[in-house]
């Protein structure tokens, strides 16, 4: 190995993957991300030969060891270039995987060589990080109306949940996915015991802002939803998610909920549907306020629900209501790659509540007399009892 700029690459490389690595750390165990950050910050590298380099550290237990390179290309060109450049990617995560293990850390089941290649957790939590961190940067919580955000008219699926939840005093409710906190404080002000988890620290510090505003406390814990990390000794009567099982794993998500449920617990989640061929238009144009790889809830994913729970209850909502929508779009020509629509029509409950409550009426009948018009709707509340001790 030449000393550069071989070496600079190899040191280069070696801190990517451990980068990597450390971020998917983050999400799958928390409590080990401090301790890579650390164990990085303190490598140290020396150049032994062409062959070889000697990696030190000091945290969290100091050592040391030298390392083949001799089967390393790096600048591999022609038809092998590929090849050799994912025979590079194997040969540093093997190398960074063994250095850390030597130094005591440890590393996630699931945090693997091919999941990382794949960009299974980079992606998919780097792209949710970003969106809704700058989302909550955009939100100043003292003009958040939580009353209002739940309350509204044209937020008939929290109204239906709040209805149908009735009494909250001393009832456990964990928030997944909890943004910028309106369901989360409502419930708390209802009386739960509420603990707000969402993927953004930013959105986070949000939520324990608006909390105080409306002087109740909220417990709030950085995760997502496919990885918890609770103790095992914690349950909640109530799981609630707004929006969240379209952007994860239905499956991963479902087994890790229903961890911390017991016989008496509930899910209550909605969830936007994807056979509406006018919200289908609408999604292909606000691209810029959804996340890359979300995918509307279908009947398959509902059939997944049924799995894990003993009995399923199904409530559609925004039918003939969608009308709403069409008019902020085409009459008042609003863009909703500038703006977030679905919280828009719900700050100007009153403004349309001339236009909305007619058609709710109308949905209802249509809904109740012809039921399979259900899944032309926007969005679904699924409501889950008797979690599945045994899981599918």
């Amino acid at each position: 190995m030449p000393k550069k700029p071989a070496f600079e690459s190899y040191i280069f490389q070696f801190l990517l993957h451990s980068q990597r690595i450390s971020e998917a750390q983050r999400f799958l165990d928390p409590p080990t991300f401090s301790d890579w950050q650390r164990w990085i910050e303190e490598l140290e590298f020396v150049y032994l030969s062409a062959d070889s380099v000697s990696v030190a550290w000091q945290y969290p237990e100091k050592g040391s060891v030298a390392l083949d390179t001799s089967e390393l290309e790096w600048y591999p060109s022609g038809s092998t270039a590929e090849a050799k450049s994912q025979n590079n990617y194997r040969i540093m995560e093997r190398h960074v995987r063994y250095v850390s293990q030597l130094g005591g850390l440890t590393i996630n089941v699931e945090n693997t060589e091919d999941a990382l290649m794949e960009g299974r957790f980079r992606r998919h939590f780097s792209e949710e990080e970003r969106l809704f961190g700058a989302w909550a940067k955009s939100v100043d919580p003292g003009q958040i109306d939580v009353i209002q955000m739940n309350e509204s008219i044209t937020a008939p699926e929290i109204r239906f949940i709040s209805a149908y939840l009735g009494a909250l005093n001393g009832k456990k409710l964990i928030d997944i996915g909890c943004g910028l906190g309106e369901a989360s404080v409502y419930f708390a002000l209802k009386g739960a015991r509420v603990t707000a988890v969402d993927l953004s620290q930013d959105m986070l510090s949000e939520v324990v802002a608006l909390a105080r505003r409306y002087h109740t406390e909220v417990e709030t814990l950085r995760a997502s939803v496919e990885h918890l990390h609770l103790s095992q000794e914690d349950s909640f009567d109530i799981v609630y998610a707004g929006n969240i099982f379209h952007h994860v794993d239905i499956r991963a998500a479902l087994d890790e909920v229903t961890k911390y449920m017991t016989d008496n617990s509930m899910l209550v989640c909605w969830e936007p549907v994807a056979y509406n061929p006018l919200i289908n238009i609408y999604r292909r144009i606000a691209i810029r306020v959804r996340s890359f790889d979300e995918r509307p809830i279908r009947m398959s994913d509902i059939e997944t629900f049924k799995e894990y729970f003993s009995s399923i209850e199904l409530h559609w909502f925004w039918l003939t209501t969608l009308v709403i929508f069409m008019i902020m779009i085409i009459w008042q020509r609003r863009n909703p790659n500038q703006e977030r629509l679905w919280k828009a029509v719900v700050i100007e409950g009153q403004k349309w509540a001339w236009l909305y409550k007619p058609l709710e009426k109308l949905d209802r009948w249509l809904l109740a007399t012809f039921p399979f018009l259900g899944p032309l709707c926007w969005n679904v509340v699924i409501i889950g009892k008797g979690p599945n001790i045994q899981k599918p």
